[in-house]
């Protein structure tokens, strides 16, 4: 699977990374509050689940469909707070799209359409200091917000089906979802101005009849902060 390839390698990224930033040492920071603006780009795993009653239709028709993509995005926002605090605050802004994939008839592997998401979000994030000295930040980060989530479909209008009931398939669509947005990770501070960070997203559409229940992101970014 896409996820089980991705995971090993972000780890192995980060943790590299991780050591390397040993050998920095930060410009102390001011002891008076701050508010620090970022960009950064995102890369990671990520993986939908189908309401059951839109899988089960499917399953009625052996289509089989996609579960894993890889997703890219980029973030922005800004973190504020005194730098020596245990605690600071921020808020992210994040644009993520997926690759695609296909839905297919199983077992002859014919291509029913292909299927991608994207999703547009802000989170109001919570940065509570693990790192046991005053030279670099490692934090604990929990943040929790709102956006929208969108299911693109691109149809390859072939054959009849139950779950697709007209002939030829619809149009190809766009299905837009308002949606809660969660993030549970860490961030490592390199520089005084380069941070990574590795989490878990979690998108849940709150519109009643949507196909997806829940979409999980597993990465992480890189961010340059001013």
């Amino acid at each position: 699977m896409k996820t089980n390839i991705l995971l090993p390698t972000l780890t192995a990224l980060f943790v590299a990374t991780g050591a390397n930033a040993a050998q920095y040492r930060p410009v102390k920071m001011s002891y008076g509050a701050q508010t620090r603006p970022f960009i950064g780009v995102t890369l990671g795993a990520q993986t939908l689940n189908w309401k059951d009653t839109y899988k089960n239709a499917a399953d009625i028709d052996d289509i089989t469909m996609p579960q894993d993509f890889f997703s890219f995005g980029i973030e922005t926002g800004f973190r504020f707070g005194n730098y020596h605090e245990i605690y600071n605050g921020g808020l992210s802004l994040n644009f993520d799209i997926s690759t695609g994939d296909n839905a297919e008839y199983y077992p002859s592997y014919i291509k029913v359409s292909e299927n991608k998401n994207m999703s547009i979000s802000a989170t109001y994030d919570n940065y509570i200091r693990l790192s046991g000295d005053k030279l670099k930040r490692i934090d604990l980060v929990l943040g929790f917000g709102g956006g929208a989530f969108d299911e693109i479909t691109d149809y390859d209008h072939l054959g009849t089906s139950t779950l697709f009931p007209e002939y030829p398939f619809p149009s190809d669509d766009n299905s837009w979802s308002a949606a809660v947005a969660l993030k549970a990770g860490f961030e490592f501070e390199i520089t005084e101005n380069i941070s990574l960070s590795t989490n878990a997203r979690m998108f849940i559409p709150l519109k009643s009849d949507y196909d997806i229940g829940s979409s999980f992101i597993f990465g992480g970014s890189v961010k340059y902060i001013f």
